[in-house]
Parts: structure tokens; sequence; C-alpha cells
């Protein structure tokens, strides 16, 4: 979900859900994304239009959605759980891009920062005693040095 509230000369209340519920056999569908813009509901899916309200701009493809607001644009890609057993039958595959100087004032913390500290295996010894609340894992990340918080680039693709 996105949400974005501009200045008051220019309020416009914005809110766009990505339901990976709606998406077909195909991975793709005619309303996965929906939302409100000033208080009209809207659908966006295959072969929408750009949808753009106050400060958010939402683009839709085949099976994806991208949400720009500001300098930050938030892919999410709708894909197939490979192995499934039970549950939902897609998942959501999401990807954040920084431009101008949104790199610098906004460095990822929270659960995005948790994901490099944990892949170095550090340990976080509260969570071993029981503390596992998503509220102890974001307090714990926002402690942390920036310089943990930044996931490391993907491996380079083996052929």
């Amino acid at each position: 979900m996105v949400v974005r509230n501009r200045t008051p000369a220019q309020t416009k209340w914005a809110n766009a859900s990505f339901i990976a519920a709606n998406l077909n056999d195909f991975n793709t569908g005619w309303a996965f994304v929906q939302g409100s813009c000033g208080g009209a509901n809207f659908t966006r899916g295959l072969a929408s239009p750009k949808k753009v309200c106050g400060g958010l701009t939402i683009k839709t493809s085949f099976s994806g959605a991208s949400f720009t607001v500001g300098n930050w644009t938030m892919t999410v890609h709708g894909n197939y759980v490979y192995g499934r057993i039970s549950g939902p039958q897609h998942r959501l595959d999401l990807a954040f891009k920084a431009r101008g100087d949104a790199p610098t004032r906004s460095l990822p913390h929270g659960i995005i920062g948790q994901v490099r500290v944990e892949r170095q295996g550090e340990r976080d010894e509260t969570l071993a005693r029981g503390a596992r609340t998503p509220a102890r894992r974001a307090e714990r990340s926002a402690q942390r040095k920036p310089a943990l918080r930044v996931a490391p680039p993907p491996p380079p693709p083996l052929f």
C-alpha cells in the first residue's frame, strides 16, 4: 500500500493497494491495483492508463505496477508461489529505487535494513530470548550503524 498526503494547499488523499489474490493463472489481471484518489475509487491492471493523484503516480504492466512518490519508486511484481502446498497462489516481489537526494536523506531501515544484518550472520540476542515482535526488530535495526542497514547488491547470475 502506498499513501501520499500533499501540502495543505494541494491536499488530495491517495491510497493504493496491489492485491495478489486478483492475479489469474497467467499471473496478470484487469484489477490487481485498487485504491482511491480524493475519495474516488479506481482499479488498475493490464493495459490500464497511468494514474496520477497528487504526488502519487501509478503505472501498471503485465503483472506488476510501479508507485512513484517524490524521489522514490516502489515496483511490485506478482509471481507464482512455486512448490506451493496450501495458502496464497501468488507472491509479491518488491523493489525500491531512489533518485536525487533521497538515498542520503532516508537510509533503509526496519525490515529492509534488517536483511543485510541477518545475511551477515550477526545475532540479535534479544530475539533469541523470545522478544520477536516487529516493533522490537525495527527498534534494533534503527540502533545499528547506517552502513549495516544498506542491503548488498545481488550476486551476479551464474551461467
